[in-house]
């Protein structure tokens, strides 16, 4: 059986049985219905780091690690680490 067909033999079951037990199939029922999608968070736009930023970072800063580069760039580590191993340009 599908969603939708449980959904519709709930409701047959709800008319046929009243009081509490039928009320509370028929929320049950409504209970199943899909919600509507909706974006939680906004798509995130990282920054662009290249190879020689991160070069660059390290040389005045060589105890950093991805983190600290990725928070000053406003980038996330997988950026940097591709932006160090010359994936980024």
């Amino acid at each position: 059986m599908t969603i939708p067909q449980i959904r519709a033999e709930l409701l047959i079951l709800a008319t046929i049985w009243p009081g509490p037990y039928g009320a509370r199939l028929a929320y049950l029922a409504i209970e199943t219905k899909r919600r509507r999608a909706v974006r939680r968070a906004p798509n995130q736009r990282y920054n662009k780091i290249t190879h020689a930023q991160a070069r660059a970072y390290l040389a005045i800063h060589p105890d950093a690690d991805y983190h600290e580069i990725a928070a000053h760039y406003g980038t996330n580590i997988g950026r940097v680490s591709e932006a160090l191993r010359g994936k980024r340009t």
